[in-house]
C-alpha cells in the first residue's frame, strides 16, 4: 500500500517519463477501479471473512512422544498447573510412539502420576493399540490394512513416524477444536518483543532475536497469560471482530488478497489453525533458513564474530510473529499447534520429517478459504539434549530438500479443482498419484518444476541481501555460497533425490517415488478411514485408554 502521490513517483522512475504524466496514469487507474483505497480493501477483505461469531473453546490436548518419558513429565506437569491456573478442564491424549517396552512402561508411570488430577485427563495409547484399531479400521472398511497401518504406525523401514502418531490423534480428536503440543514444550510463553497484539496481515512471521546459549532464554519474562484462549481468540477471527480494526493498522494486505478478493461471491473465510512462536530451540536440522528469509533474520544476527558464531550454532533464539498475524499461507510447525474443528482435515505425511509441512500445504490448497494465524508469543522450546549447528555452510542443505519437503511442493504445484474441501483434496491426490507414476524423466521434470518457484524466491532474497548488505558483513560468505547451491539446484541432474532417504534395495529416487505413491494411495483411502474411524468412535472404540 502506498499513497497515490508514492505510486506517481515510483511509475515516473519505472517510465522514465514526466510526473505529471504518471499522476495522470494513476488518477485514471483510479477511476477504471485498478487501484482501490486502502478503506476499499479493508471492506472487501473483511466482507468476506465469516459474518457470524463461530465460538472455540478447547478442551482436547494432543500429544506424540517417543522415549522422553523426563520431557512427557515436564509437559504434562506445566500443562496440569496452566489449566489450574486458569481454571480450565482438558483432556490429553499421549501417543507412545516408543518402540521399546522399557520406554513404554516408563511413559506408562508418568501417566499415572496425573491420575487424581482435578484438572487434567489423560489418555494412552500405545503402538499396539494403534495396530489393533488399525486392522479394526481396514476390516470394517474393507480397506487395505497395509495402507491403514502406514497412515497409523508408519513404515518399519524407516526410524522417523512422529506423522503416523499425528494422524492418529486426528482420527481421536476429530470435530473438536484441539490443540498439538510437542513433548519438549512447555505451556510457558514469552511475550515477542516489540510486537502487538492487534491483528496484522502480512506472510512473513518473523521477528525475534538470536541466542548465543540455550541458557538466554532465562532473560524473557514469561507471560502470565492463558495459552488456550490466545490460540481460541485466533481461531475466532471473523468479520465482526474485524470491522472494528481501523484499516490502517492491518498492515500488508497484498499478502492474502490473493485468496479473498478474487471471488465473486463470499468465501466466508475462517482461520483453519493458529500457531505461536518459539524461545529456545529452533527446530530445525540446520541454520539455512537464517540466511534465505533475507535482511528480516540477517539483520538480526549478532554483529561480532565470536557471537555470531555463537549464534549460528546454539540453535537458540526467539522468533514469532509482530502481532496477531493473519496469512493465507502456512509455513505450519506443529510445536504448538491449534486446529479449528471440521468434518474433513487431511493426513500428515506419516513418515520422515517435515510431516507438518505436509499437512499444512494441504489445508491451505483444499480449503480455499482458509487463513492462518500466528500468535505474537513465543512457547518456551527446550528439547531433553543439547543441540548445536555446524556453522560451515557447506555442511547445510542449501538446493537440497527432504522427502516430505519435496511432497508439499508437487502437492503445492498440483491442479486442484471441485467446490469442497474433500472435493480439492482427491483432485490433489489423484494428479500426485498420476506424476509418481509417470516415467522416471517426466516424475523428474514435476519435480524441478514444482521445486523451482521456492529456489527462486529464496534466491531473489539472497540476492537482494548481498545488494543491500556492507562488504564487510559477517554473513555474505555464507549468503553467497548458498546462493550458489540454489543456482545449481535449478538444473537438477536426471534423478533428483530427497536428502533424507537410504535404502538398501533402492535408489533414494525410486525409494521417493514410492513414498510419494503410498502417500497417495493413503490420501485416496483417506476419506474411509475418516468415516469408519466415527463409527468405531461411536461404538467406543478407541486407541487412547485412560490408565
Amino acid at each position: 500500500m502506498a499513497l497515490l502521490a508514492e505510486h506517481s513517483e515510483r511509475l515516473s522512475r519505472l517510465l522514465q517519463q514526466p510526473l505529471e504524466v504518471c499522476e495522470r496514469i494513476v488518477q485514471a487507474s483510479v477511476q477504471e477501479g485498478l487501484l482501490c483505497s486502502a478503506q476499499d480493501l479493508h471492506r472487501r477483505f473483511t466482507g468476506n471473512l465469516r459474518c457470524a461469531s463461530q465460538s472455540h473453546h478447547i478442551e482436547r490436548v494432543a500429544i506424540a512422544t517417543r522415549d522422553r518419558p523426563a520431557m512427557l513429565r515436564r509437559l504434562l506437569t506445566s500443562l496440569s498447573e496452566h489449566l489450574q491456573r486458569w481454571g480450565r478442564q482438558a483432556i490429553a491424549c499421549v501417543v507412545d510412539d516408543s518402540r521399546s517396552d522399557a520406554s513404554q512402561v516408563a511413559n506408562q508411570h508418568v501417566i499415572r502420576l496425573f491420575g487424581n488430577s482435578a484438572h487434567l485427563t489423560v489418555q494412552y495409547g500405545d503402538r499396539r493399540a494403534r495396530a489393533v484399531f488399525a486392522d479394526a479400521l481396514a476390516a470394517r472398511g474393507a480397506l487395505d490394512p497395509g495402507l491403514v497401518r502406514f497412515a497409523l504406525l508408519g513404515d518399519d523401514r524407516f526410524s522417523i513416524s512422529v506423522g503416523a502418531a499425528r494422524n492418529a490423534l486426528l482420527l481421536e480428536c476429530a470435530g473438536s477444536d484441539v490443540l498439538f503440543l510437542d513433548d519438549d514444550v512447555q505451556c510457558a510463553w514469552a511475550k515477542i518483543p516489540g510486537s502487538v497484539d492487534r491483528v496484522v496481515l502480512s506472510r512473513s512471521a518473523f521477528t525475534g532475536s538470536f541466542l548465543t546459549d540455550i541458557s538466554e532464554i532465562a532473560a524473557y519474562a514469561l507471560a502470565d497469560e492463558d495459552l488456550f484462549a490466545w490460540h481460541e481468540r485466533a481461531l475466532s477471527i471473523n468479520a465482526q471482530s474485524l470491522t472494528q480494526v481501523p484499516c490502517t493498522d492491518f498492515g500488508d494486505f497484498s499478502s492474502v488478497l490473493g485468496r479473498f478478493l478474487p471471488q465473486s461471491d463470499k468465501c466466508a473465510g475462517f482461520v483453519a489453525m493458529s500457531m505461536a512462536g518459539l524461545l529456545g530451540d529452533v527446530a530445525m536440522d540446520d541454520p539455512l533458513p537464517y540466511f534465505t528469509q533475507g535482511m528480516a533474520t540477517l539483520q538480526a544476527l549478532p554483529r561480532t564474530p565470536a557471537r555470531y558464531n555463537r549464534a549460528l550454532s546454539s540453535r537458540a533464539m526467539i522468533r514469532g510473529s509482530a502481532g496477531l498475524l493473519l496469512s493465507d499461507s502456512a509455513d505450519c510447525m506443529s510445536f504448538c499447534l491449534s486446529l479449528a474443528s471440521a468434518e474433513f482435515l487431511p493426513p500428515f505425511a506419516p513418515v520422515f520429517r517435515a510431516e507438518e509441512q505436509v499437512f499444512g500445504t494441504l489445508v491451505s490448497r483444499c480449503f480455499r478459504n482458509a487463513l492462518f494465524a500466528t500468535i505474537p508469543r513465543a512457547a518456551l522450546h527446550c528439547p531433553d539434549l543439547p543441540r548445536s549447528f555446524s556453522t560451515d555452510p557447506q555442511t547445510w542443505n542449501a538446493g537440497r530438500f527432504g522427502a516430505n519437503e519435496i511432497l508439499a511442493a508437487l502437492i503445492s504445484a498440483g491442479p486442484i479443482g471441485g467446490r469442497s474441501a474433500v472435493h480439492r483434496f482427491r483432485t490433489l491426490i489423484e494428479d500426485l498419484y498420476e506424476n509418481a507414476c509417470a516415467d522416471r524423466q517426466s516424475f523428474c521434470k514435476t519435480i524441478r518444476e514444482a521445486l523451482a518457484p521456492g529456489l527462486v524466491a529464496q534466491l531473489r532474497n539472497l540476492k537482494s541481501a548481498l545488494d543491500a548488505g556492507a562488504p564487510g558483513e559477517l554473513w555474505r560468505d555464507a549468503v553467497e555460497h548458498i546462493y550458489a547451491d540454489c543456482v545449481a539446484a535449478l538444473a537438477y541432474p536426471a534423478d533428483v533425490a530427497a536428502v533424507d532417504l537410504n535404502s538398501d534395495d533402492q535408489t533414494p529416487f525410486d525409494t521417493f517415488r514410492a513414498h510419494v505413491q503410498k502417500f497417495a494411495r493413503l490420501g485416496l483411502a483417506w476419506g474411509g478411514i475418516l468415516d469408519i474411524s466415527r463409527q468405531l468412535h461411536k461404538e467406543r472404540v478407541s486407541m487412547f485408554r485412560t490408565i
